[in-house]
């Protein structure tokens, strides 16, 4: 009789983790072949994003805090049918003159906190961009432990689907690229009922806001209302090398490769993908040095991309987070004074 076979102890070990991996592994380009198949092009040579559906009546809000203003507010419902609040930082007289409109773009900050650093002034008006996922994209990867000890049965399973690290980054992944038409549902909406004056339209982008400033100045240009000015404050360029610096966490040799994966996430609002395309418009590039969160030659990139018409102001952050008075202070006063030297805002 045939010997049979021995099998090796150590491959019969392994085999339930390499079945493991292989699961993991599809399940895992199934998520990101949904989260493409379910994200907007951003390709506008075949036109602009789709309009806004409807918008409830505007009126004046009061805002809680005492410090801050009233905001004239609506709620848009967009073309796919999420729920995008707009509120106007402007004076009680918008509606006597055109206004020079400024929009305000920073990724994941909310719109309290670049109220206190910005604090708008003068005959202008003023929208922070409030993303309708930001909750949800600051929120946990996994439920709280509160949740988890108060949730049972069918209750803590919901917690679970409705809270977890591959809802948290679709989250943030679908945010980010559904940003640049809110953008343009917002300027059109902002000229038809606050007198937004069309030829001195503002985009601002903080960040990752550069990202989706730079797509949203596209669109608006297809769209055929191109904006007067787009400033970029500390735009991440190049990306995989601005992802890998922030891996510190992680062991070295991962940092790279990990980097090039996400990277992959924002290819459509790569500013090579937009940029170039907006030669006509007046741009302000602020490039940081000696910062923490972005590297030098992670934001030097998008002057080349930028072409003509572009101005480059280079912030020495001193190696102090962005988030100081300090350097926010330096970079309101650096864009304030540009957009009033181009005519872009009224004088405070």
């Amino acid at each position: 009789m045939a010997q049979s076979k021995k099998s090796n102890p150590l491959l019969v070990l392994l085999a339930p983790l390499w079945g493991l991996f292989k699961l993991v592994f599809f399940m895992a380009l199934a998520c990101i072949l949904f989260m493409e198949v379910t994200t907007p092009s951003l390709d506008y040579s075949k036109g602009p994003p789709a309009p806004y559906r409807s918008a409830q009546p505007a009126d004046w809000t009061e805002n809680t805090g005492g410090t801050k203003p009233r905001t004239y507010r609506t709620k848009l419902t967009t073309h796919d049918y999420r729920s995008l609040q707009i509120d106007v930082f402007a004076p009680p007289n918008m509606k006597d003159a055109p206004l020079p409109l400024t929009i305000i773009i920073a990724g994941f900050m909310s719109p309290e906190w670049l109220f206190e650093k910005v604090r708008p002034h003068g005959n202008n008006a003023v929208i922070f961009y409030t993303s309708p996922r930001l909750e949800r994209m600051n929120g946990p990867f996994l439920p709280s432990v509160s949740q988890s000890r108060n949730a049972s049965g069918l209750s803590g399973y919901w917690n679970l689907m409705a809270t977890n690290p591959l809802n948290h980054i679709y989250s943030i992944h679908a945010g980010l690229h559904e940003a640049p038409a809110d953008i343009v549902d917002i300027v059109s909406w902002a000229v038809e009922n606050v007198n937004a004056d069309v030829n001195r339209i503002n985009i601002i982008g903080l960040g990752s806001g550069s990202l989706i400033a730079s797509a949203a100045a596209d669109a608006l240009q297809v769209s055929g209302k191109p904006p007067r000015t787009l400033t970029l404050i500390y735009p991440p360029a190049d990306m995989s090398s601005a992802i890998t610096d922030n891996l510190i966490r992680w062991p070295r040799w991962v940092r790279d490769p990990l980097a090039r994966l996400l990277e992959l996430n924002f290819f459509r609002l790569g500013f090579e993908r937009h940029l170039p395309y907006l030669s006509y418009i007046s741009k302000l590039l602020v490039i940081p040095e000696n910062a923490f969160e972005l590297a030098t030659y992670a934001a030097e990139p998008a002057i080349r991309l930028a072409g003509d018409k572009t101005d480059v102001v280079r912030h020495d952050l001193g190696y102090k987070g962005y988030y100081t008075d300090e350097n926010t202070n330096g970079v309101r006063d650096i864009v304030g004074q540009w957009l009033i030297s181009k005519g872009a805002i009224q004088a405070y």
